[in-house]
């Protein structure tokens, strides 16, 4: 079964990290995806910036997979 990432709780995405069974690259790219697609049609962001929130993705990824706490 495929999740479908960008229409999660906070408490499943809390718990879906906490386990692994996805990463938060992987959720955050999932949005910037919704946002590519949705944006020019509603206009709700002037300013996506991709790399900086992959980058901070990658970061959180890290400490989870040193198992600290978030």
């Amino acid at each position: 079964m495929k999740i479908d990432l960008k229409n999660l709780t906070i408490g499943r995405i809390h718990s879906g990290l906490k386990s692994g069974e996805f990463t938060c690259e992987q959720l955050v790219r999932a949005y910037l995806a919704r946002i590519a697609e949705r944006n020019g049609e509603l206009n709700a962001y002037i300013t996506v910036d991709s790399d900086g929130a992959i980058e901070a993705a990658k970061g959180v990824d890290a400490r989870i997979a040193k198992g600290e706490k978030f």
